[in-house]
């Protein structure tokens, strides 16, 4: 099941609990239910980015710049190739130029993952979602 935004409600009921029951299970921790600091911290370690000097750290074979409509080079080859993977880039065109087509898949991107606004632009928050993903379920570059 997908992302749905109808269920974010503030509130910490049973849906709540038992997602961070399946969280805590996933990552060896004990199932309680409850957002502990131990479950806290992994969630802060899963969604955190190494970031040097204000850059965001790629993975190997990642380029870092921002990419926007009209951009073209080897860089923009492993987003296309990312979001295609992620099924956010049904054309499957990885060509290394960031055109309309790529534009429409990030914004796809972006709305699947939260990202306000879903410009199309994929620059450093877009970057550090697709990082993130990539150091959480790898990915081949």
């Amino acid at each position: 099941m997908g992302f749905r935004r109808e269920l974010i409600t503030g509130f910490f009921g049973p849906l709540t609990e038992s997602a961070v029951k399946k969280f805590q299970k996933n990552y060896a921790l004990p199932a309680t239910g409850v957002a502990d600091r131990a479950t806290l911290k992994k969630i802060e370690r899963l969604s955190s980015i190494e970031v040097v000097q204000g850059v965001a750290t790629a993975p190997d074979g990642v380029s870092t710049r921002d990419l926007a409509l009209g951009d073209k080079g080897d860089d923009v080859l492993a987003p296309q190739q990312f979001l295609m993977e992620r099924e956010a880039y049904p054309e499957a065109l990885v060509t290394g130029y960031f055109g309309s087509v790529t534009k429409a898949a990030v914004q796809r991107f972006q709305q699947a993952q939260n990202i306000v606004p879903a410009s199309g632009y994929f620059g450093s928050i877009t970057k550090k979602r697709m990082f993130n993903l990539i150091r959480l379920h790898g990915a081949a570059f």
